[in-house]
């Protein structure tokens, strides 16, 4: 099986495949081998393009792109932007039908968010590909779709226009992805030009299946975007998880409807700074040593020998218990500030998501409510209209006295576009090479160009900090994400995860570097925004900031660490995708190995499959939840106001038993808290920890009860005080730091979960034999939230859940493990604590 990864920009494509196996399922594999893969003209970059070509014929990609230089009315440039554009303008038209007179307002805002943006990539295919093809409105039976109409030549009068709508367009480009890029690489045959994914044949029901994960930006979907969100549209999503659902569910319709969609087990869809922190686990980028979270990855092990199932037995790494991670993406059109909240291993979904995006035209309104800085900052292709500028300059002085030229706008169209096709291929060459010549023949009126100068690094370097001024705009969007930042009080930055094409610069992710450095550093009245140990991650190295001294005073020196496997800027957030992908390959294979494939050939050889052992059933159930849990295939089994497939209940705060052979430390607390009136606070080394904090729901501890024990069992539990976990993490890291020895004497400040001991009564042990040993006695710890009635039952209203812990005496025999599931004969005794809402 394989895992696929598409990452749709702006302005290019790139696809990521892994071929994930049985034996790679089993933690045999020591990481993900994800491989960007090239398309049929060697390239490993499409651009996301389309053209209209004789005979109805519609191009893609790199010969779409051919056709710009000497056609430019028949190219689409920006083919996935020009087509989220159209869906967010028919949505806007369903909600204006369907919305009342209360819902004006709102929608009137959602209408200029729109607007804005349609302008915004009007106005970047304008400037950088003069004279394409406009987004129009059909007519007819194509009315309210916007689509795009082929340019009506002077001979075709009286022809009918050939009109398709954006989506069809879509789906073409992932048609032409699917022949040109991922056929060779998961070996698949070539689909015909009329497929039907509805329509298979027994042949085609055979291909290979893969796993595939879509990667977008996040700007061109508004349920993902909008911050300001009112009542009434909450209570239509139910969530804003199911906002967000409906806000990428055309994508996957176009994935369906093309011919990826007949091959294709499972459709993901992440956003490109999601994928981008995954890609950061993928290619084991790390803080340096001297990190608290060295050696930690994010939300995913980048491979399956490090996944939970081996963690459990001690061999796989951990995750950042807690973290708060800002994503930088500078693409092709513009930068994009993302802030990721992360809880043990988990991405959490904060009800408003902090974003913001500069392009090269800056927006007034609606602002920063919808995601739009009033600052602007260009991308990679405001950087290849003032290479051009230059080359079209210096071209211009060389030739003054034979063409008579002043500036760019002196040249003809057509020569404007071929120095523009020149530009960006000279751009990707200059980020490796300190100097790259630049050779067209007969540019203008028949002179050949000829240059050596104007693609120099340092030039270059010294334009983009000065001249053209990129880094000073960036600069400014960055504070007024600061100034959105600032009334959060729920920590500080902890790590900076820097992509996009426009950091395959050197000069400009050395500049970012030192910018986040210096924000670091710099002092502050009030909260801080960026923790001193900063760690900025990239696509080739980490950089962790190191304190030196104490934590207000000191200064801080840095430490780099070179990633693993290293990828492009641009190529990041595919290769997270991929991770995302392969993840949930092996979750197939192992839902396939255990379950459905042995119950698969027992049907198909007439024969009804014997029951199975209770160790293999258990394996099969357990991948099968597993698979269900990772891809929610549970569409349609909930109610609108009861969707919670995608969501996990968390343990917030630390729960720890009383492990002293006396009571005297306990005497001591309480005496000491009715003396002084303080907190309760008890030693470590009292303290045995159950379930740490970010602990996922359910989980489970068995604690062995040893020797013949004829009194009750009475158990002192306690849970940690709220807010403690980040201290305990910052307390341990300044222990580190100075090498103190008193960690036996630290205090814990905690809250008892009972008036009194919880008591568990004793029972005698049995001397039955069972398979040739006796019975063995053991306390079962079990984490779970607890079942609401139908009255309590409200859906998804709010963070909090209430939880229970079940403490049951259970007996097994002597020669077994810990069962995972126990039944009604291994418990002899069970009491019930109930923790309130967590």
């Amino acid at each position: 099986m394989y895992a696929v990864s598409i990452s749709l920009g702006s302005s290019s494509a790139v696809v990521a495949v892994a071929a994930a196996t049985i034996a790679t399922a089993a933690g045999e594999e020591k990481s993900a081998p994800i491989k960007l893969t090239a398309n049929s003209a060697g390239h490993r970059s499409t651009p996301v393009m389309a053209a209209f070509a004789g005979n109805e014929e519609v191009l893609f990609g790199e010969d779409a792109r051919a056709l710009y230089a000497r056609a430019p009315e028949v190219v689409v440039p920006y083919l996935f932007a020009f087509a989220a554009v159209a869906e967010r303008h028919q949505e806007q038209q369903r909600r204006c039908k369907m919305g009342g007179d209360s819902e004006n307002g709102n929608n009137d805002d959602a209408e200029k968010a729109a607007l804005a943006l349609k302008r915004e990539i009007e106005e970047a295919a304008e400037k950088q590909f003069k004279g394409s093809c406009p987004l129009l409105t059909g007519e007819g039976d194509e009315a309210q779709k916007p689509g795009f109409c082929l340019p009506n030549r002077g001979d075709e009068v009286g022809e009918k226009k050939v009109f398709i709508t954006a989506e069809d367009m879509l789906v073409g480009f992932f048609n032409h992805i699917k022949k040109h890029t991922v056929d060779g690489a998961c070996g698949l045959t070539a689909t015909a030009e009329n497929f039907s994914s509805q329509e298979e044949t027994p042949q085609q029901a055979k291909r290979p299946e893969i796993i595939l994960t879509i990667v977008v930006p996040r700007y061109l979907f508004q349920g993902a975007v909008m911050l300001n969100n009112s009542q009434q549209e909450e209570e239509i999503s139910g969530s804003q998880d199911a906002w967000r659902r409906d806000a990428i569910q055309w994508l996957r319709n176009a994935i369906l409807k093309s011919h990826l969609g007949a091959v294709a087990m499972h459709v993901s869809v992440l956003f490109s700074d999601e994928a981008a922190l995954l890609a950061m686990d993928a290619v084991s980028c790390r803080p340096h040593q001297s990190h608290p979270m060295a050696n930690r990855y994010f939300l995913l092990p980048s491979s399956a020998s490090a996944s939970p199932m081996a963690a459990i037995n001690g061999a796989g790494a951990s995750s950042w218990p807690y973290s708060r991670v800002l994503v930088v993406k500078w693409g092709s059109l513009g930068v994009s500030f993302t802030r990721l909240c992360l809880e043990g291993g988990c991405l959490v979904d904060e009800p408003r998501t902090l974003f913001l995006r500069a392009s090269q035209k800056a927006v007034n309104s609606p602002g920063a409510e919808f995601g739009f800085a009033a600052t602007s900052c260009g991308g990679g292709d405001a950087v290849n209209l003032a290479l051009r500028e230059s080359l079209a300059t210096t071209f211009a002085q060389k030739q003054r006295r034979v063409l008579g030229y002043q500036s760019l706008s002196d040249f003809p169209a057509r020569a404007q576009r071929r120095l523009l096709l020149v530009t960006e291929e000279k751009k990707v060459a200059l980020s490796k090479a300190a100097q790259v010549p630049v050779e067209v023949e007969a540019l203008a009126e028949g002179i050949d160009m000829r240059d050596t100068v104007t693609f120099s690094r340092v030039r270059v370097d010294a334009a983009l900090r000065g001249e053209w001024g990129f880094i000073e705009s960036f600069e400014r969007v960055l504070l007024e994400y600061l100034y959105l930042l600032e009334p959060k009080a729920d920590g500080a930055i902890d790590a900076v995860v820097l992509c996009g094409g426009m950091l395959n610069m050197p000069c400009i992710a050395q500049s970012l570097r030192n910018i986040f450095t210096q924000h670091a550093n710099m002092p502050r009245e009030g909260r801080r925004l960026f923790a001193r140990n900063l760690v900025i991650m990239e696509a080739g190295k980490s950089t962790t900031l190191v304190v030196d001294g104490s934590q207000d005073s000191g200064t801080s020196s840095s430490q780099s660490v070179s990633n693993k496997i290293i990828f492009g800027a641009e190529e990041l957030p595919c290769v997270g995708g991929c991770l995302h992908s392969y993840h949930l390959a092996l979750g197939a294979l192992q839902e396939q190995e255990y379950g459905y494939r042995d119950d698969t050939k027992s049907r198909k050889n007439g024969k009804r499959r014997m029951c199975m052992g209770s160790k293999k059933q258990e394996r099969a159930e357990g991948s099968r939840r597993v698979w269900l849990a990772l891809t929610f295939d549970d569409a349609g089994k909930h109610s609108a106001g009861n969707q919670r497939c995608n969501e996990v209940v968390m343990l917030q705060n630390s729960i720890f038993l009383y492990t002293e052979s006396n009571l005297n430390a306990l005497r001591s607390a309480v005496a000491l808290q009715k003396e002084k009136n303080a907190p309760f606070r008890l030693p470590k080394t009292a303290l045995s920890l159950l379930f740490a904090a970010h602990t996922l729901l359910p989980a489970r501890f068995f604690l062995p009860v040893t020797g013949e024990r004829r009194d009750p069992f009475v158990l002192y539990l306690f849970m940690g005080f709220q807010g403690t976990t980040q201290q305990q993490q910052q307390q341990q890291q300044q222990k580190q730091e100075r090498g103190a020895s008193d960690e036996e004497n630290a205090l814990f400040h905690v809250a008892p979960l009972s008036d009194a001991g919880v008591t568990l009564p004793a029972v005698e042990e049995e001397e039955e034999q069972e398979q040739g040993g006796k019975w063995r006695n053991c306390i079962v710890f079990t984490l779970r939230e607890r079942e609401k009635s139908d009255t309590e039952s409200s859906g998804c209203e709010g963070k909090t859940v209430p939880l229970q812990l079940v403490l049951q005496l259970a007996r097994v025999a002597t020669h077994a493990f810990e069962p995972p599931v126990l039944g009604p004969d291994n418990v002899q005794t069970s009491v019930t604590l109930d923790l309130g809402e967590q």
